[in-house]
């Protein structure tokens, strides 16, 4: 059974992260404020979890009491989770809100609170804030995470959650009775959660697996006397839960405490340089933002073309893309960014659980589209002069590592079958599976796999990418610019 959909996306492929039994705190949070410290250091009171990062208690940036929580690069950044375990008791009969300070600088891909109820067979409720996560440089900002009356509930894991370098601080915890909850009648609570089963059933890719009679029936003695969309939210995370799958996540419907502040939730470009006087290096960071418009996914390829077209000048002779600490998100802006070095055609492809999901993407002259049922979308363009490499055959190193996952696997794919292409590193995250977005009524979205990505020849890669030459992630670059350098092109 997946814990909680993020962490496990983000997580389970990062090592040094462990999800043991924690002992309760009781009732409430202890030390919320981080201001006492224990002997080790840490704030008392919460289990500290360190993969690369390093847990500071902060005296000068603080919202309440002394110190503030502060995480911050140690080496090789990758995670951290601090968390504390109370008694499921407190959302027996009454729902609840976690509130929570977090002020970051620098940081690469989130910084999120996370709340998970455990019951007696697993997870009943699973909150990350994945949808609107925390990145770049930001003030102390307000977050919230309401949970639903759950009275099966054994036990709330409360945390602060960081993923990839930067730092991030937290402050004034709260978890206290929700002021208010969104009435609902049980009939609606059935219908609600019954929609959201039927379009699970009908669409995602591993239907077969599923016993949806028994899910259905499970589902419709949990909305038996509920009251509350809150409650609703809850049962339909459960169900998407019970899929199993790693991939899936319901994300609730955004009010307006959930928005970004304006400025906050900056998107990190694709970086192009040179990684020495002949080889260019294309670093392309995940695009998490799954909430971007048009516009800003534009722009995203945008830039990255007017870097490449920068310099693509004599005499470089090859190409790198650095795919290492890409863990997904939005596909399309990342394909329009490097398709002029994956090349003209098609790149990748989909073969999903219907026609509707199955077919051929392509990338010609800053257009991304797809090809599916005898129709071509487009998915994306580059709104300015598409950048055309000086030659289309250079050769082309791709790195990847266990961290390369989802989105960025489909990135990868779009370099297997290349001619004059080979990738470094080691295996992905194995999860190549292709996620959309699937709308409620009320703005709420289920998202899970409706398809498996593809190489260019239609290649399925279920347990990951492996890559032609196996080595560490520090060890990768060298390895493709050796590699570079051998080729014809890069020849004296």
């Amino acid at each position: 059974m997946q814990y909680f959909f993020r962490i496990l996306i983000l997580l389970s492929f990062l090592p040094g992260i462990a999800f043991g039994p924690q002992a309760f705190a009781g009732q409430a949070l202890v030390n919320a404020d981080f201001s006492e410290a224990g002997e080790d250091g840490h704030p008392r009171g919460w289990d500290v979890e360190l993969n690369g990062l390093r847990v500071v208690l902060d005296q000068v940036s603080v919202v309440a009491g002394d110190r503030s929580l502060r995480v911050e690069e140690d080496d090789a950044p990758r995670s951290a989770l601090i968390s504390q375990t109370v008694d499921g008791s407190v959302v027996h009969d009454t729902p609840r809100t976690l509130t929570g300070h977090i002020r970051t600088r620098g940081i690469e891909q989130s910084a999120t609170l996370v709340v998970v109820v455990n019951g007696p067979e697993g997870p009943l409720f699973s909150e990350d804030m994945s949808s609107r996560v925390v990145s770049g440089d930001s003030d102390w900002e307000e977050y919230e995470i309401h949970v639903p009356e759950l009275p099966e509930a054994e036990s709330v894991m409360i945390a602060a959650l960081v993923i990839g370098p930067g730092t991030a601080w937290f402050d004034d915890f709260r978890f206290a009775e929700s002021a208010s909850v969104t009435a609902a009648t049980a009939e609606e609570v059935e219908a609600y959660v019954l929609e959201a089963i039927y379009l699970m059933e009908e669409r995602y890719v591993h239907a077969e697996r599923i016993d949806w009679l028994t899910l259905r029936d499970r589902a419709i003695d949990e909305a038996a006397g509920a009251d509350s969309m809150e409650r609703a939210h809850a049962i339909v995370a459960s169900a998407v839960e019970r899929l199993d799958d790693p991939h899936a996540s319901f994300v609730r419907p955004r009010t307006e405490s959930d928005s970004p502040p304006e400025g906050e939730d900056d998107i990190r470009q694709v970086s192009v340089e040179r990684a020495d006087e002949r080889i260019g290096l294309v670093e392309v960071p995940s695009f998490k933002h799954f909430n971007a418009s048009e516009e800003e996914q534009t722009a995203f390829a945008d830039q990255a073309h007017r870097q490449l077209i920068e310099i693509d000048t004599a005499p470089l002779c090859g190409w790198i893309v650095d795919l290492r600490n890409n863990t997904g998100g939005n596909v399309w802006p990342m394909l329009a960014a490097i398709g002029p070095l994956a090349g003209e055609g098609v790149i990748n492809g989909h073969v999903g659980s219907s026609e509707m999901y199955s077919g051929e993407t392509s990338y010609r002259n800053g257009v991304v589209q797809v090809n599916s049922v005898g129709e071509s979308v487009e998915r994306i363009a580059v709104s300015g002069q598409p950048f055309e490499p000086r030659d289309p055959d250079l050769p082309v190193a791709v790195l990847f590592s266990e961290n390369t996952a989802s989105a960025g696997e489909g990135v990868a794919l779009a370099f297997v079958g290349r001619d004059l292409s080979r990738s470094f590193g080691s295996t992905t995250a194995g999860l190549t599976s292709a996620n959309v977005p699937m709308p409620l009524e009320d703005g709420a979205r289920l998202v899970f796999p409706v398809a498996y990505t593809t190489d260019r020849n239609g290649e399925v890669y279920k347990a990951g990418i492996e890559p032609d030459v196996v080595t560490s992630a520090e060890a990768a670059l060298d390895a493709a610019k050796k590699w570079l350098l051998e080729q014809d092109a890069c020849g004296d």
